[in-house]
């Protein structure tokens, strides 16, 4: 059976044995593939689930319940890869793995998607082009010094990932963090953040533009920037509009004199490019930036995302919401009484 001109293979049981039958052995046909389930329940993986053939679709919509898959990392290294409706937390603290990694891709879309655990990040697209996470519940990292939510990572200039619509809860930072390429996060619900919220560690290129976004402080708050530029002169570029904390609208900035503040006015829709004087960018390099935003411009970045105020995706619509798990509603109990986070004891 084909779905969209590519096969459909059904999970019918919850080992991860690698027959069939199993979620491994749909991942491993070496063909465009859509996964769907029969069955609902946890996978505890063995090893990394290796996503490596292009045109691969993992959709757990239409499961009789929850499928929960943990224990490892789903790791994605193709093209066309869509996971949906899912519950994904790498539970280890014995070493440093992310839920979810994304490496070396182009054109992956993660939405509606439950993502928890991890013990270096909890979701990383680095080194990848045409990332979309979108709709995520991503919270509760397992380990606390390094309880860290999503990077966000391109392979040049002319990368373009997304990070929109998601709800990031006792991440201690990274939410997310940016490298290389164009990053745009708007929309984002971030509560219980500790030290560092978004930033980037990049001092040559990155374009970020963080819009919309709601944050919230919790038990565990230490710091209230909206965005962290490297420790020492860079020439990342950066929009920061209609960001707000605890309901009021900020635009701190920790080091905001070591990069390149952007504003927009949205009644002539023109960027006005606003470097610090330690940036010393020249002439030549100020044009080619504000080409490259003209280029962002016209695939209606701007537009969507910073013109208009945009509508924040409701709550009851963040995540694996179709089944909801125990994590689920411990995430949004957190949220709604305003309560801290307990780490696992390694």
């Amino acid at each position: 059976m084909f779905k969209n001109n590519r096969r459909q293979y059904i999970v019918t049981h919850l080992e991860d044995d690698g027959k069939e039958g199993s979620l491994r052995y749909g991942v491993n046909l070496n063909e465009p593939v859509y996964i769907t389930f029969a069955i609902a329940g946890t996978i505890e993986l063995q090893s990394r689930l290796w996503i490596s053939d292009n045109y691969t679709t993992i959709d757990g919509e239409d499961a009789p319940g929850t499928v929960i898959i943990k224990n490892n990392t789903v790791y994605i290294r193709a093209s066309h890869v869509v996971l949906r409706f899912l519950t994904i937390g790498a539970e280890r603290v014995d070493v440093d793995i992310d839920s979810v990694w994304i490496l070396l891709a182009s054109d992956v879309l993660i939405e509606y998607c439950t993502i928890y655990g991890g013990s270096d990040e909890i979701i990383s697209a680095t080194r990848s082009d045409g990332v979309l996470i979108q709709h995520c519940i991503i919270a509760n990292p397992m380990k606390k010094l390094h309880g860290f939510g999503c990077i966000l990572s391109g392979i040049d200039d002319h990368s373009i990932n997304y990070c929109l619509h998601n709800l990031f809860i006792n991440c201690t930072g990274r939410t997310p963090n940016v490298g290389i390429g164009n990053s745009v996060i708007a929309y984002n619900i971030i509560y219980n953040y500790g030290h560092m919220l978004s930033y980037t560690t990049n001092h040559k290129d990155a374009v970020i533009l963080q819009v919309n976004n709601e944050y919230i402080t919790g038990p565990q708050t230490i710091r209230d920037y909206m965005f962290m530029f490297p420790s020492r002169p860079s020439r990342v570029t950066l929009l920061l509009e209609h960001n707000t904390l605890d309901g009021k609208v900020s635009r701190k900035v920790k080091n905001e004199d070591n990069g390149i503040l952007l504003t927009y006015n949205a009644r002539s829709g023109r960027l006005k490019i606003v470097p610090s004087d330690d940036v010393r960018i020249s002439n030549k390099e100020l044009r080619k930036l504000y080409h490259r935003l003209d280029k962002l411009a016209r695939q209606l970045l701007f537009e969507r995302y910073v013109k208009g105020p945009g509508e924040p995706t409701p709550l009851e619509t963040v995540g694996n919401y179709k089944h909801r798990s125990e994590i689920d509603q411990s995430v949004f109990s957190q949220l709604n009484n305003k309560l801290g986070y307990t780490f696992p004891s390694p």
